[in-house]
């Protein structure tokens, strides 16, 4: 079996897009979310997509496109390797160039558009930021196309979205459950319920799940490894790096050394 490869690519011309290429994988990720929209490519083998109790089978060929903050999976399939290429686009820039959005996740099983999306990511260290944002905009208005623009939060959210920004008001210091069960007047184990209900992830899951999105967003400014771990209320700079890992099967160090162009996206 040949070693995993896994690179990034990010360009300060382009500040919306983040690419992740990863090649003869066989890690598995824990239940995660990102803030940005999620739009891959399967390029070889198979892998396991698992997002709100569903579960579907990718094979090279395929495209996924996953809303931001809904937490999923895609782990590899009886410990198979797999190749894949990862595009991060800001929610934002997104809701402006490409204003529908799917709610949760969507299989594209199209070779033409399969085509169009391997040669973008192959192009992409080489264009201007116009084009390239251009391009980007032609692939996501087709992806989208159709689908209907999210709803509202249903009931069983609502009370959910208000732990959720208590969490994410607190994250550097994160309280404790006890606390936030209090604090909204109910018992440890219903706020933990109402919780994984609404996001199918339990609050310490999604506290560890965004510190590490904060993580990302310093280490790409260059900030030291040691003062984002003190920064972000890790006791250590071992924690940070064990739980980095976990959630992204690199480490801060090599997430934090991406510098454009300096990736084969043809391996």
């Amino acid at each position: 079996m040949s070693a995993t490869t896994q690179n990034y690519w990010r360009d300060s011309a382009l500040p919306f897009i983040e690419l992740r290429s990863t090649y003869g994988s066989v890690q598995s990720y824990k239940p995660h979310f990102h803030p940005q929209v999620s739009f891959g490519a399967v390029i070889s083998g198979e892998t396991l997509a698992t997002c709100e109790g569903r579960e579907r089978v990718l094979t090279q060929g395929d495209l996924v496109f996953i809303a931001p903050h809904v937490v999923h999976s895609c782990n590899p399939i009886e410990e198979q390797p797999r190749s894949y290429h990862m595009l991060y686009v800001d929610e934002a820039w997104c809701l402006e160039n490409a204003p529908v959005l799917c709610s949760d996740i969507s299989v594209i099983r199209d070779s033409g558009l399969f085509a169009q999306y391997v040669e973008f990511v192959a192009r992409l260290p080489e264009m201007d930021a116009t084009e390239a944002a251009a391009q980007l905009q032609r692939l996501l208005t087709v992806v989208v196309d159709g689908n209907a623009p999210e709803a509202p939060l249903p009931q069983l959210r609502q009370p959910a979205e208000r732990i959720r920004q208590a969490l994410l008001d607190s994250i550097d210091s994160p309280t404790t459950l006890d606390e936030l069960a209090e604090a909204f007047g109910c018992r440890k184990e219903t706020l933990i319920r109402i919780f994984r209900r609404a996001y199918h992830i339990t609050p310490r899951a999604f506290v560890n799940n965004a510190r590490i999105e904060r993580a990302k967003r310093q280490l790409k400014r260059g900030d030291e490894i040691a003062h984002v771990a003190a920064d972000l209320g890790f006791s250590d700079q071992a924690q940070l790096h064990r739980t980095f890992v976990s959630y992204t099967a690199s480490t801060p160090g090599q997430y934090r050394r991406a510098r454009p162009p300096a990736i084969n996206i043809r391996q």
